[in-house]
């Protein structure tokens, strides 16, 4: 059987299924199994943060987007604005 997020059955190679790690103890609150173990898709795991009322770190593993502080993405907007980019 083919991986896929618990919550709305995205296969686990699909493309916007990307490793999204947030902390351990994080994880476990918010986790399907209650424990380390279940999966989650990025928006079903940010919808089940958001219904907890948790904001936490998190660092996407795969794919295509580097993560990066909040305040360095806001100054990398700012300078872009400022070039009118």
């Amino acid at each position: 059987m083919l991986a896929q997020c618990h919550d709305c059955h995205r296969p686990y190679n699909d493309p916007g299924f990307q490793d999204l790690v947030i902390p351990n103890d994080i994880w476990r609150q918010i986790s399907p199994t209650k424990d380390e173990g279940g999966l989650l898709c990025p928006s079903c795991l940010c919808a089940r943060l958001e219904t907890a009322g948790i904001r936490c770190e998190g660092a996407f593993m795969t794919g295509p987007i580097e993560t990066v502080s909040r305040p360095l993405m806001s100054a990398l907007r700012q300078i872009e604005n400022l070039r009118g980019e």
